[in-house]
């Protein structure tokens, strides 16, 4: 273990951070072959899950268990963590000593919200390849689109914790509606349908009625 992963261990978020700016190894692994990221889902430390993120940790390696840090979200229901390493791009396809991938793992636990996550990210992958062999300049600005970050010094980046949970909102949404718009969905109806699932009627309802009452186009969008 190196002094990243005991401040990952007991949740020290500006130790971790100073450490990643004085250029620690990131991808150290213990006695169990786990890095620092793999205890940051572990023991659910979003903050440096991203820190370790912004940094270019190496987010597919594997510990004794053959697990990455993806697996371990999807085993323990983390799903913000799960969406900032979705986000940053990861193999869906690796699969742990028992043969199970993330995906597979997270439908064993019923995690139904990280297993539509996952769904939808393979669905964002295979269509961000098939871009990328033609307009590569169009996948850079996607995926410019889903960090937002601060430069810094060392071409590092500094997590601005005031504005952490409105960047990652913001980025999830965007992974979300993604997946909505590749798949031929309506947006509109899935918002509705995700506000009522969390118990906001009224915030659907005005949707709903704004979309109706939107007069703007030849098409008029109906949800109900």
């Amino acid at each position: 273990m190196n002094a990243l992963h005991y401040a990952v261990l007991h949740g020290w978020v500006k130790v971790s951070e100073l450490l990643i700016g004085a250029e620690i190894n990131l991808d150290a692994v213990n006695h169990q072959g786990a890095s620092p990221i793999h205890l940051a889902a572990l023991h659910n430390h979003d903050f440096i899950i991203k820190l370790l993120i912004d940094a270019e940790c190496e987010l597919d390696i594997v510990d004794q268990r053959r697990q990455t840090a993806l697996h371990i979200a999807a085993e323990n229901g983390r799903q913000v963590i799960a969406d900032m390493i979705l986000i940053a791009g990861v193999n869906l396809k690796l699969a742990d000593k028992h043969g199970k991938t993330s995906l597979e793992i997270a439908a064993r636990g019923n995690h139904i919200n990280l297993v539509d996550m996952i769904i939808k990210a393979d669905r964002f992958y295979k269509w961000e390849k098939g871009l990328m062999g033609t307009r590569g300049t169009q996948v850079d600005l996607l995926r410019a689109r889903s960090r937002v970050l601060t430069p810094e010094s060392k071409g590092r980046s500094r997590y601005s914790r005031s504005k952490s949970y409105k960047e990652h909102g913001h980025r999830m949404l965007l992974n979300w509606l993604s997946g909505v718009i590749t798949s031929g969905e309506n947006p509109i109806k899935g918002l509705y349908e995700g506000l009522v699932g969390i118990g906001r009627r009224d915030l659907a309802e005005s949707i709903r009625r704004k979309a109706n009452a939107d007069c703007s186009s030849a098409r008029k969008c109906v949800v109900m």
